[in-house]
């Protein structure tokens, strides 16, 4: 299946578990929330991993790429620790659309330290995301 296909599932699969987190939210606190739904998210992983016969041996080595692994889950959790308190104290409408412009420091990542192409056409295309975020929180 194209990544496209996975890109646009997974997008709107977590649009809609923010507004539902939101409702939750409501009445649960967002640490009891953090822990069951990344539970259910961790079960998962597993089920999903093993279906698809990956090892989990030879990865868990301390080199470079388990290295980023480990940083990339610190900034994970700071990430979803963040949202989750956001979203217990604001409004999904808010909330999402600035939390949504991690796209932005996805793509100077990329630009920067992966030596992805860069493009006028990319460029406007995160400007214009942030002008929608700041219409958006007015």
């Amino acid at each position: 299946m194209s990544y496209l296909i996975w890109v646009f599932i997974g997008l709107f699969s977590y649009g809609c578990m923010t507004g539902i987190l939101k409702i939750a939210l409501r009445d649960i606190p967002p640490g009891v929330a953090l822990v069951v739904t990344n539970s259910v998210l961790t079960l998962a992983a597993i089920i999903w991993a093993f279906t698809r016969n990956e090892s989990f041996g030879p990865y868990i080595k301390f080199d470079q790429p388990f290295i980023f692994l480990l940083l990339a889950s610190v900034f994970l959790t700071i990430s979803v620790i963040s949202l989750y308190t956001a979203l217990s104290r604001g409004p999904v409408s808010t909330v999402v659309p600035i939390y949504a412009m991690n796209m932005a420091v996805a793509a100077v990542i990329g630009f920067v330290l992966l030596g992805e192409s860069i493009s006028l056409a990319k460029i406007s295309g995160i400007l214009m995301a942030a002008g929608a975020v700041f219409l958006l929180t007015k």
